[in-house]
């Protein structure tokens, strides 16, 4: 095998402890409630080991122009995880097959085929290669090289004193200026013997000698102008020419061996001493991810391992990747709307170089500087330039699902490209079978429309109610299938990205797209939407675990909202389908006894909204929905206030037009509810949170209405 064909073959994965977690809550203080935005509440880790938190070098596009198939991953975020593929593979420690022999490594200064103006020549008074040579090399260059030969030769000498060796190579080298664009035919003879002499050394090194050799073949072969500077030049619209360009060869063997060497989390700290992290991204910074594509596949494979180091990802900060990263990734950009398309192996550079942004953005710390440099806007642009391509998206979602956890990443987002509304629901058209981008871009999208009241009507401008509505009937078949499969012999479970993962966030974009009073009444008109929402909390149950009870109380908020446009309109589908809504009262009242915080919430701001209908309040007595509320007003001395407030709501509206309560209610519940409240209602006095207030004040109200002589003095 190959090596380019294990680098294809490698699962992508990051593994980072984490979970998310939907909880909707807040207070609305008006009879009919409408539940505030389903937001993510994160559980941060730091426990997670750099050999898991390293990515592999993933899927690599091919080059023959054949559909590449999308890898299976998981989707994590910084301290977050969403579920969305199998469990992350160990990094393979090496390459097994990557045999770096002096034919394997040539690095050659030779020029463009056909052009001698760089080719390696010996000076004109030179009769053989004796005469090449110059006093400097002798006396200081080439004893060194000697050593290194026999000690090769003879198998004699141990690592370290060769890796001394080598560090000591590299001193004298760059003392006698031996490195960058040196002129003159003696220096670049020079070059080459060095450069023949240590090649047979790849084959026995291990890695402090292989980082030797490494920052010799990068600072041969390094521009003299670094590319911080070559940046600089290209945002000022100056372009500096070949002088910054290395020859394409020497650019894939010097990556080659450097991903070699990251591969492994043990050669970690090699690369944290000395200056070969300088060497490299300046190597890459003087390259062109147009040009030497191929090459930089490997060289962005390099720094995508190496950025799982979150030492070296500081460090790598500090010597400029990010501007290096958005720098390429604007080149790429510019190429395919101005070509309409690139080459195959520029679509699989952008592939890795994304790997090694998603990196990057998984430091919570860096999301200034990735508005500032420009680079959440070269994502948004390029989901939308390359739709198409299922690995850079996947990549590209991965970052997009991050930043969204951000504030200012959002609002940085969202004003900088006013069609991403319409990119996110073509994609979720076009890649409907990839669960895991679709988690990832469901996840983004639930965080914009949960916050930013005009991200919930450009979404719904841009069609995208009816893109969610056609995933949720493929992955709501694919759960009920994947159920039923669970329960035979030798099933196993199910893994991330299932399709119960993808209702949920499907069903919380919905719900949150709902809230909005332009957007919310015409979701309520959607049959196809209410047949969703019912069949999640009638075929899931509560029991199964901890996300099942998440799908069920992301419907329940929806409904909740759904319910909210609901009142006194005559279009909406739970006042057409009244029969059905009868039949789901009651599942709803027995959802109050279920021991979860969030989907007794989600059950009670439905409840709530239901009890302006006469026939609903009839039938919660009937159904004894009143004991099962004063279950639920009895945990609140978990502090639970919110939830405590929305209980008493659902009371009050319960009780609308009625004047004798003792009678309607049970007088027995009446006075267990009046006991109960007045001891919710002085317990824990120096609780002065806004909850507590806000629960009081409601309970309060109620209080006066059961008990009127509560009241008085």
């Amino acid at each position: 095998m190959s090596l380019w064909q294990e680098l294809r073959s490698d699962v992508e994965s990051r593994s980072v402890t984490g979970s998310v977690k939907v909880s909707p809550r807040g207070h609305r203080s008006r009879d009919a409630v409408k539940l505030p935005a389903i937001q993510c509440v994160e559980t941060s880790s730091n426990s997670a080991s750099s050999a898991l938190r390293r990515a592999s070098l993933g899927q690599l596009p091919s080059l023959d122009g054949r559909e590449r198939s999308p890898p299976e991953s998981s989707e994590v975020r910084f301290g977050r995880e969403v579920r969305s593929g199998p469990s992350a593979p160990r990094r393979t420690p090496h390459f097994p097959d990557l045999v770096l022999t002096s034919s394997a490594l040539v690095l050659s200064l030779q020029g463009k085929k056909g052009s001698r103006e760089n080719e390696v020549q010996r000076p004109a008074n030179a009769t053989d290669a004796s005469d090449a040579s110059d006093p400097i090399f002798d006396k200081h260059i080439k004893p060194l090289l000697r050593h290194l030969s026999s000690n090769n030769d003879s198998g004699a000498g141990d690592e370290g004193e060769l890796t001394e060796c080598l560090r000591t190579l590299y001193s004298c080298l760059s003392q006698h200026g031996y490195f960058g664009n040196s002129k003159g035919a003696k220096w670049k003879w020079g070059r080459c013997q060095v450069l023949k002499a240590l090649n047979p050394l790849i084959e026995r090194c291990q890695a402090p000698a292989l980082v030797q050799l490494a920052r010799i073949f990068l600072a041969v072969n390094t521009p003299i102008i670094p590319f911080f500077c070559f940046v600089a030049a290209y945002m000022k619209g100056i372009f500096l020419g070949i002088q910054l360009k290395l020859r394409g060869q020497n650019l894939v063997s010097s990556s080659k061996l450097v991903l070699r060497i990251a591969r492994s989390d043990r050669n970690d700290q090699l690369f944290l001493e000395g200056n070969v992290l300088d060497l490299f991204l300046d190597t890459i910074g003087g390259s062109s991810p147009l040009e030497e594509a191929e090459a930089l596949i490997y060289a962005y494979g390099a720094l995508k391992c190496l950025t799982s180091n979150d030492l070296l990802l500081h460090r790598l900060l500090r010597l400029g990747l990010l501007d290096l990263l958005v720098l390429h990734l604007k080149l790429i950009a510019a190429k395919k709307e101005e070509k309409g398309k690139v080459e195959g192996s520029v679509g699989a550079g952008l592939f890795q170089l994304t790997a090694v942004l998603r990196n990057v953005a998984g430091d919570e710390y860096v999301y200034h500087q990735l508005i500032a440099s420009g680079a959440v806007k070269q994502i948004t642009r390029l989901l939308s330039l390359f739709h198409n391509d299922i690995d850079v998206v996947s990549n590209l979602s991965r970052v997009f699902s991050v930043l969204s956890t951000s504030e200012e990443c959002c609002d940085a987002i969202l004003a900088g490209d006013e069609d991403l509304m319409k990119t996110c629901t073509s994609l979720l058209k076009e890649h409907p079978s990839n669960s895991q981008t679709v988690v990832r871009i469901g996840y983004a999208l639930g965080n914009l429309v949960a916050f930013y009241p005009h991200a919930r009507d450009r979404l719904h401008e841009a069609g995208a109610l009816e893109v969610l509505l056609d995933l949720l009937s493929v992955y709501l078949r694919k759960d009920l299938n994947e159920g039923k499969e669970a329960t035979k012999p030798g099933c196993s479970e199910g893994s991330s990205g299932n399709p119960s993962d993808v209702i949920i966030k499907v069903v919380r974009v919905v719900a949150n797209m709902s809230i909005s009073p332009k957007v919310g009444p015409e979701i309520g008109r959607s049959h196809r939407c209410l047949d969703h929402l019912l069949n999640i909390v009638r075929h899931k149950d509560v029991c199964e675990g901890e996300e099942t009870r998440e799908c069920i109380s992301c419907a329940l908020t929806a409904l909740n909202n759904i319910s909210f446009y609901a009142q006194g309109s005559s279009q909406s589908v739970l006042v057409e389908r009244a029969t059905e809504i009868t039949e789901l009262f009651e599942e709803l009242l027995e959802l109050l006894e279920v021991r979860s915080a969030d989907v007794v919430f989600g059950t009670a701001g439905v409840l709530v909204n239901m009890m302006n209908d006469v026939d609903r309040r009839q039938q919660f007595i009937q159904q004894r929905g009143l004991p099962r509320l004063l279950g639920v007003l009895r945990d609140v001395d978990e502090g639970d206030w919110e939830l405590g407030s929305l209980a008493c709501q659902v009371i009050w509206n319960a009780c609308a037009g009625v004047h004798d309560l003792k009678s309607h209610l049970g007088e027995n519940y009446v006075q267990e509810l009046v006991l109960l409240l007045e001891d919710l209602i002085e317990e824990e006095e120096n609780d002065d949170s806004e909850q507590k207030s806000a629960f009081c004040k409601v309970a309060t109200q109620l209080l006066e209405r059961l008990d009127p002589t509560a009241s008085e003095p």
